[in-house]
């Protein structure tokens, strides 16, 4: 089973290919649009942070808070994560992943970047804050069931990193996605941790983001209703909408056949995108989870939390080379094309 390594999550600021197709225009809080179309280079050396420290550290650095504003002035916001598709030799395209509801009629995205000190460590009280207005730029996921979106990242790393103005942040490289047969081997009663931003609560003088323990409440193996999604026993407020869902043991644990199993696991089970409310009459609803803080008392959430399994994170691949990104040579892509 693949858990994540030191070498194996990258250190922010790598810069990588991003969609050859799509052009970013972003703009800072100083108001500078950009353009660029950047090619692969490879990763620098681990830091001496990720040196010393473990996997639940660098946990908190692969997420950020996006906060939305709509037309009406209305505001929001969510959890997106940092992906690496194409992982090849340490390099690949990364992206921010939330929820198509996260950012749907909302004409700007802001997101809060952590700098980089010269060391490569994170400086964690100088923050870059970036507002993003090219929402045409938003790739949707190819199933309109299927509440995800992608935005091409890796421009807006290599453009403040060319300024003087370094990003850290870690991207979760795609073979953090458990492949069938091992989620297969899980057990139905699996312990994760949710990364985000519930309530827009974060450690704002540390620009790290809340992290919350629960339990898988359905098998992660199992489809559930019919569709690839799972449930966690795991309380999700507004904010929490596109927050990872990591399988994460240290120590021992049980597989599916019972056998003890030693060491450090930490795999991508899925994203979360909406909660179960128990109804004053009774009733269970399903919506996704809320962007604002507008759940009347009579909706009260149940602790249910639905996630879309991580494998979906995949099939934005082929839409990527539809797009005319080419494939690294021996990269073999495990989502078949649509």
């Amino acid at each position: 089973m693949k858990t994540i390594g030191r070498r194996s999550v990258l250190i922010g600021g790598i810069a990588a290919a991003a969609f050859r197709s799509a052009a970013v225009e972003a703009q800072t809080d100083k108001g500078e649009p950009n353009s660029t179309t950047p090619t692969p280079t490879p990763a620098p050396t681990s830091s001496p942070l990720w040196t010393k420290h473990g996997i639940s550290e660098q946990l908190l650095y692969t997420t950020i808070m996006l906060n939305t504003v709509d037309a009406h002035g209305n505001t929001g916001s969510g959890t997106a994560s940092i992906i690496q598709l194409f992982t090849q030799q340490e390099r690949g395209v990364h992206v921010l992943l939330t929820n198509k509801h996260v950012v749907a009629g909302a004409v700007s995205v802001t997101l809060k970047l952590t700098r980089r000190r010269p060391d490569g460590s994170p400086d964690q009280e100088q923050t870059e804050l970036l507002q993003l207005s090219d929402m045409q730029n938003w790739l949707p996921h190819p199933d309109p069931a299927v509440d995800l979106i992608i935005y091409p990242f890796s421009n807006i790393a290599q453009r403040l990193e060319s300024e003087g103005r370094p990003i850290f942040y870690v991207a979760l490289p795609d073979n953090i996605i458990p492949t069938d047969e091992a989620v297969g081997s899980l057990s139905p009663l699996e312990d994760v941790v949710v990364v985000g931003y519930p309530d827009g609560i974060s450690d704002a003088a540390h620009n790290i983001p809340v992290l919350r323990k629960g339990i898988t409440a359905s098998p992660a193996f199992l489809d559930f209703d019919g569709k690839r999604e799972f449930l966690i026993d795991a309380a999700i407020f507004p904010g929490s909408s596109g927050s990872p869902v990591f399988l994460y043991n240290q120590g021992a644990w049980l597989n599916r056949d019972n056998q003890v199993q030693f060491g450090t696991r930490a795999l991508l089970l899925g994203i979360v995108w909406g909660v179960r409310l128990h109804t004053q009459p009774g009733q269970i609803a399903i919506i996704p989870a809320p962007t604002q803080q507008a759940i009347t008392l009579t909706n009260l959430p149940n602790n249910l939390g639905i996630c879309i399994k991580s494998s979906r994170i995949l099939e934005f691949e082929p839409e990527i080379v539809k797009r005319g990104y080419k494939i690294p040579d021996g990269y073999k892509m495990r989502a078949a094309p649509n």
